[in-house]
Protein backbone atom coordinates (compact mmCIF):
# COMPACT_ATOMS: atom_id res chain seq x y z
CA UNK A 1 0.00 0.00 0.00
CA UNK A 2 1.33 3.43 -0.89
CA UNK A 3 1.56 6.10 1.79
CA UNK A 4 2.44 9.79 1.77
CA UNK A 5 0.87 10.27 -1.65
CA UNK A 6 -2.33 12.30 -2.22
CA UNK A 7 -5.52 10.38 -3.01
CA UNK A 8 -5.96 9.56 -6.66
CA UNK A 9 -9.15 10.46 -8.50
CA UNK A 10 -11.55 7.58 -8.77
CA UNK A 11 -11.00 4.42 -6.79
CA UNK A 12 -8.01 4.79 -4.49
CA UNK A 13 -7.53 1.67 -2.36
CA UNK A 14 -6.88 3.78 0.77
CA UNK A 15 -10.33 5.39 0.77
CA UNK A 16 -13.30 4.04 2.69
CA UNK A 17 -15.75 4.12 -0.19
CA UNK A 18 -18.64 2.53 1.67
CA UNK A 19 -18.26 4.60 4.87
CA UNK A 20 -20.39 3.96 7.93
CA UNK A 21 -23.65 2.22 7.04
CA UNK A 22 -26.83 4.29 7.42
CA UNK A 23 -28.65 3.77 10.69
CA UNK A 24 -25.58 2.71 12.67
CA UNK A 25 -25.22 4.90 15.74
CA UNK A 26 -21.96 5.95 17.35
CA UNK A 27 -21.04 4.99 20.91
CA UNK A 28 -21.72 8.50 22.32
CA UNK A 29 -25.19 8.46 20.71
CA UNK A 30 -25.97 5.10 22.31
CA UNK A 31 -24.69 6.26 25.71
CA UNK A 32 -26.79 9.45 25.55
CA UNK A 33 -29.88 7.41 24.73
CA UNK A 34 -29.24 4.98 27.61
CA UNK A 35 -28.54 7.84 30.02
CA UNK A 36 -31.82 9.53 29.15
CA UNK A 37 -33.88 6.44 29.95
CA UNK A 38 -35.92 6.80 33.14
CA UNK A 39 -35.09 4.72 36.18
CA UNK A 40 -36.82 4.27 39.54
CA UNK A 41 -34.64 7.07 40.98
CA UNK A 42 -34.69 9.36 37.95
CA UNK A 43 -32.63 9.19 34.78
CA UNK A 44 -29.77 6.68 34.58
CA UNK A 45 -27.28 9.43 33.72
CA UNK A 46 -28.20 11.28 36.90
CA UNK A 47 -27.65 8.08 38.89
CA UNK A 48 -24.19 7.69 37.34
CA UNK A 49 -23.30 11.32 38.10
CA UNK A 50 -24.39 10.86 41.73
CA UNK A 51 -22.03 7.86 41.94
CA UNK A 52 -19.14 9.91 40.51
CA UNK A 53 -19.87 12.67 43.04
CA UNK A 54 -19.87 10.13 45.89
CA UNK A 55 -16.51 8.75 44.69
CA UNK A 56 -15.11 12.30 44.56
CA UNK A 57 -16.17 12.83 48.18
CA UNK A 58 -14.35 9.60 49.12
CA UNK A 59 -11.14 11.01 47.61
CA UNK A 60 -11.01 9.44 44.15
CA UNK A 61 -8.79 11.89 42.24
CA UNK A 62 -10.16 11.02 38.80
CA UNK A 63 -13.71 11.76 40.00
CA UNK A 64 -12.65 15.14 41.40
CA UNK A 65 -10.96 16.01 38.06
CA UNK A 66 -14.00 14.79 36.14
CA UNK A 67 -16.36 17.04 38.11
CA UNK A 68 -14.00 20.04 38.02
CA UNK A 69 -13.47 19.74 34.26
CA UNK A 70 -17.20 19.76 33.64
CA UNK A 71 -18.15 22.50 36.08
CA UNK A 72 -15.19 24.89 35.89
CA UNK A 73 -13.80 23.94 32.49
CA UNK A 74 -10.43 22.44 31.74
CA UNK A 75 -7.38 24.49 32.66
CA UNK A 76 -5.66 26.24 29.78
CA UNK A 77 -2.25 24.91 28.89
CA UNK A 78 0.43 27.20 27.59
CA UNK A 79 2.27 25.97 24.55
CA UNK A 80 6.02 26.18 24.46
CA UNK A 81 7.22 29.02 26.40
CA UNK A 82 9.64 31.05 28.26
CA UNK A 83 8.78 32.63 31.55
CA UNK A 84 10.03 36.11 30.80
CA UNK A 85 9.13 38.01 27.62
CA UNK A 86 11.87 38.63 25.11
CA UNK A 87 11.93 41.52 22.66
CA UNK A 88 10.82 40.86 19.11
CA UNK A 89 13.33 41.54 16.36
CA UNK A 90 12.14 42.18 12.82
CA UNK A 91 14.46 42.29 9.85
CA UNK A 92 13.40 44.06 6.67
CA UNK A 93 15.39 42.94 3.65
CA UNK A 94 15.32 44.51 0.23
CA UNK A 95 17.21 43.81 -2.97
CA UNK A 96 18.76 47.31 -2.90
CA UNK A 97 20.23 47.02 0.61
CA UNK A 98 21.43 43.45 1.15
CA UNK A 99 22.80 44.07 4.66
CA UNK A 100 20.16 45.55 6.91
CA UNK A 101 20.53 45.30 10.66
CA UNK A 102 17.64 43.93 12.74
CA UNK A 103 15.35 46.53 14.31
CA UNK A 104 14.16 46.11 17.89
CA UNK A 105 10.37 46.41 18.26
CA UNK A 106 8.81 47.66 21.50
CA UNK A 107 7.53 44.83 23.74
CA UNK A 108 3.74 44.62 23.63
CA UNK A 109 1.89 44.53 26.97
CA UNK A 110 0.45 41.18 27.95
CA UNK A 111 -3.28 40.77 27.46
Amino acid sequence: MRTGIPFQNGRDMRRNLKGRPHGVKSIPDILRKLGAEPDAEGHKLEKVMRKVYALALKGEAWAVHFIADRTEGKALQRIGGIDEPRPLFVQFVSADEPEVKPTKIKQLPEA
